[in-house]
């Protein structure tokens, strides 16, 4: 197997990583080994990726400088390699452009690995971990939702927990300060689900349906009126530190929800795509009209303050989303996605290009499960073989091939 150490890839740069694709791109890209038939999740976050195959056990590869790929130590990966220790897990999740990364046994006990300095690992420190921890709290869960320096779940019971940094109110439990253990999110709401984004925003979606967003609301991505505001530094912003429901359109349930970097989208029940928040780079799928206005020290942004259709009129059964680009799965398992392009995340084989209209992921691929990552997105075919593709400095993609990946690439075999 080639490995790059963190120190190797940063001092050799463009060069270093050009050569190593060229020594095995094409076994790569060729290989049909059995680990490609094993995947069940697959999750990306800031320059890398996870995947939990069938066996219950993780890979993860990419970058590794906070140990956020699990295996002990701090060497970035360009191939698949399995988490430290003998854990079995039923899910992962990793939602954000964080670096840290959970999962939850197949005994309900929710691990965390990798940056820790707001306390996102839950094990009651800031100590970076390179090799799984248990939250602390006995607490069993269904999910966890790894975001951007905060990780929410949902337990057994329904209700949800978010704990690390809560400085705008993402921890959802009427505050802002942060936990190193987990909060229980306030309004006994239960959950089927909850997110942890890109920035200080978290979402979910209840057992009857009604979506609900808590955290930073500079680019009105809650959704939902509020009228709080908190500090931090210099900026006097609109918060949620409690949940906020998002109005559905027409009344509709919501399946599904992701909140990605001052925006969010999410999955009606009749299979419609909706977005609302931030608007730059056309993240949520459409042109809108509106401004908000950035504040002090901060620009005015194109923005929906409530949901709107994503263009095309695609159905969808699932939704990621990441720091500027979205990408969903339609009903008939082909992958669309929308937004920034700037390194080739949008998988149409057109990059530098940000299209105002969601794009069909190219190579005739259907799949079952996708993820955005900050500047790349992952998928799981509808025969468990894991692709990637966009931006691969940093290994993310799982296979040497090349720097930048305009379509997908199969994800070398695991190791």
């Amino acid at each position: 197997m080639l490995t790059m150490t963190s120190g190797t890839m940063r001092s050799f740069g463009r060069l270093a990583f050009a050569a190593l694709a060229g020594l095995g791109s094409s076994a790569c890209r060729d290989s049909t080994g059995p680990d490609y038939q094993t995947g069940v999740q697959i999750h990306a976050g800031n320059n890398f990726t996870c995947a939990l195959l069938k066996n219950g056990r993780v890979h993860c590869w990419g970058d590794n400088g906070a140990g956020q790929l699990g295996d002990g130590t701090n060497d970035d990966r360009n191939f698949p390699r399995m988490l430290a220790g003998d854990l079995k897990f039923r899910s992962i999740g990793i939602h954000g452009d964080g670096t840290h990364a959970c999962g939850v046994t197949t005994a309900a006990d929710a691990y965390c690995w990798g940056r820790n300095g707001d306390g996102q690992l839950g094990d009651g420190t800031t100590d970076n971990s390179t090799v799984p921890v248990k939250v602390l709290g006995d607490i069993k869960f269904q999910t966890v939702s790894a975001g951007s320096r905060f990780t929410c779940g949902v337990a057994l019971s329904g209700a949800a927990y978010c704990w690390g940094r809560g400085a705008w109110g993402n921890l959802g439990n009427g505050a802002t300060e942060q936990n190193t253990t987990p909060v229980a999110v306030s309004g006994n709401h239960m959950f089927l689900t909850v997110r942890a984004g890109s920035s200080s925003l978290a979402c979910g979606v209840t057992t009857g349906g009604a979506a609900y967003c808590w955290g930073l609301n500079w680019r009105s991505e809650v959704g939902g009126e509020t009228s709080e505001m908190c500090t931090v530094g210099p900026f006097f912003l609109s918060c949620a530190s409690t949940p906020v429901r998002v109005p559905a359109p027409d009344g509709l349930r919501f399946e599904s929800i992701s909140p990605g970097s001052s925006y969010a989208c999410g999955v009606l029940e009749d299979g419609r795509a909706v977005c609302w928040g931030r608007n730059e780079s056309f993240r949520l799928g459409s042109e809108t009209s509106e401004i908000c206005v950035g504040g002090p020290g901060l620009s005015d942004a194109p923005c929906s303050r409530t949901p709107v259709e994503v263009s095309g009129g695609h159905r969808v059964t699932m939704i990621a989303t990441s720091s500027s680009h979205a990408c969903g799965i339609s009903q008939s398992r082909q992958a669309i996605c929308w937004g920034s392009n700037s390194q080739g995340q949008l998988g149409d084989g057109s990059p530098l290009r940000d299209p105002k209209l969601p794009v069909r992921v190219v190579g005739g691929l259907t799949f079952k499960g996708i993820t955005s990552g900050r500047a790349h997105t992952c998928g799981v075919a509808t025969d468990s073989v894991l692709y990637c593709w966009g931006t691969n400095f940093e290994g993310q993609l799982g296979n040497p091939s090349a720097l930048i990946e305009e379509i997908p690439i199969r994800v070398a075999p695991a190791s």
